[in-house]
Formats: structure tokens, C-alpha cells, sequence
């Protein structure tokens, strides 16, 4: 089980394992970003300036972000 915390200094989202302690950073812009959702599966939804990703989390290992959308777009892509 994760919990999102504050921006760090250098301005990265950060989780933090409730179990381990262990800390994930979130690449973010320099003016932060907001943790959306963290599911059951792994999926992690945040937002940054703005657009919105997607991000796996197994095995305390963060997977490639995939960017969903952005203000320029018109609609959002199904998650898979």
C-alpha cells in the first residue's frame, strides 16, 4: 500500500510505502503535481502542469509514465 506525499525540493511527487518506509519519486514539473488515484493494481493517475499520466508501479518499480492527456487535448484516451 502507497501513500502520495508532498513535492520534494527538487519538484517530484513522492509515494511512500506504508509496509517498507520506501520512497518513489514522480518525475513532475518544477511546479509540482497532484497524485490523482493509486489502485489496487499498481496504476498510479498524476497530473503535471497540465496534462495527465499514467504510471505501473510493481514491484516497488516504477514502469514507463504514459501521457493520457493534455489541455490541448479533447478527449481522454481509455485506460488499458
Amino acid at each position: 500500500m502507497w501513500l502520495a506525499g508532498a513535492d520534494t525540493p527538487d519538484g517530484a511527487l513522492q509515494l511512500r510505502s506504508l509496509l517498507t518506509g520506501q520512497t518513489i519519486d514522480l518525475p513532475a514539473a518544477a511546479n509540482g503535481g497532484e497524485v490523482l488515484a493509486i489502485n489496487h493494481m499498481g496504476t498510479i493517475l498524476y497530473k503535471s502542469n497540465d496534462s495527465l499520466f499514467s504510471v505501473s508501479l510493481k514491484n516497488e518499480q516504477l514502469g514507463a509514465p504514459v501521457l493520457l492527456a493534455t489541455s490541448l487535448d479533447s478527449h481522454v484516451r481509455e485506460l488499458s
